[in-house]
């Protein structure tokens, strides 16, 4: 359904930028983000929201702030589909976008008024296929927890997605969902989507698919976002979905295997990433209160037991993490349902 709408040839043509954002069950903070993207200048842009199916007024909520005098956006509008979970939603959005260039933003994050002009101009400049920008992780008051730049580093000149691809394997830099701007063309030329029915690392895996095939890279050096961190929010909830960041990266070790990648990527996946995805599965659940019992049940399946024996790290963290859990893993899961109950 269309809430604001242009017949202008020029205005369909002109369009630069499609923010999609996925949203369900979302009224309690849709509103905060929406408000945050109405308000950006200096750019034709065009909102979708993909109402994921949402039991309670998020639809509403999201129409108000849509129908709103201070919405700046050349199109606007919602998209009702059926729950089908967040990748499905995306997709949906991806399909439906207008724009030259793609950014997916999450329905509790926020996006600085400058954001979309400053990384249009700059995705235009460089002509990448991937420009990534800067972020800062905020709490629910909106407090700062960690700047982008206390952790990861900027490019400061466009490269080659593999380059990106191994900084952020490596965790020298990082693209966030919210981050991100593709280029409509290159995302559909690749074929590259969501997988349907991921609800944990499938934000990852997309992104690392994407930067393997991308041929220019570039960098915002700044930051022009927040992302959130939510008690309730779907990363968090405890249960075995946590094990679908688990499928989320193997899938992208199949891809990049048939892709002929390079043996140092081959390396990080199956000494790295996919070993820290079983470590972070069952941190998570510890983290929810799953009975230590249970846990240690768990890492006696033999992939997992061998997985995180595997485990590199590649921080003193990391290692102490890989140690605690092979021979001290109740006093390890003891810590964790202590801070799962703190926060």
């Amino acid at each position: 359904m269309n809430n604001k709408l242009s017949t202008s040839a020029a205005d369909q043509e002109n369009l630069a930028v499609t923010v999609v954002v996925p949203a369900y069950n979302a009224e309690g903070f849709i509103e905060s983000t929406l408000k945050t993207i109405i308000v950006q200048q200096g750019v034709n842009f065009e909102l979708i929201v993909v109402n994921d199916g949402s039991t309670d007024g998020t639809e509403e909520v999201a129409r108000s702030v849509l129908d709103s005098s201070q919405n700046s956006a050349t199109f606007s509008r919602i998209i009702r589909t059926e729950n089908c979970g967040v990748s499905s939603a995306r997709n949906m959005g991806l399909i439906s976008a207008r724009g030259e260039y793609v950014i997916f933003f999450d329905s509790d994050d926020l996006m600085s008024k400058d954001c979309l002009s400053s990384i249009y101009r700059k995705a235009r400049e460089t002509q990448a296929d991937i420009l990534a920008f800067g972020y800062d992780v905020v709490d629910f008051n909106g407090e700062t927890i960690r700047r982008f730049e206390d952790k990861y580093q900027y490019l400061c000149e466009p490269t080659d997605g593999r380059t990106v691809l191994l900084l952020m394997m490596k965790n020298k830099t990082w693209l966030w969902t919210g981050s991100v701007l593709y280029n409509k063309s290159f995302l559909r030329k690749h074929m590259l989507k969501y997988q349907p029915g991921a609800t944990n690392g499938e934000d990852v895996e997309f992104t690392m698919k994407a930067l393997y095939v991308a041929e220019k890279v570039a960098f915002e050096e700044q930051s022009l976002a927040k992302s959130v961190v939510r008690i309730r929010s779907a990363s968090r909830i405890n249960g075995y979905r946590h094990f679908h960041t688990v499928g989320s990266l193997r899938r992208l070790r199949r891809f990049l295997e048939a892709q002929g990648a390079q043996k140092e990527i081959m390396e990080m996946m199956d000494s790295n990433l996919i070993p820290r995805a079983y470590v972070g599965a069952i941190a998570s659940l510890a983290l929810g209160g799953f009975p230590s019992r249970k846990l240690i049940n768990l890492m006696n399946v033999q992939i997992i037991g061998e997985q995180i024996r595997r485990y590199e790290g590649q921080s003193m963290k990391d290692k102490l993490v890989k140690v605690l859990l092979i021979h001290f893993p109740n006093l390890y899961f003891s810590y964790l349902r202590y801070k799962g109950k703190r926060l």
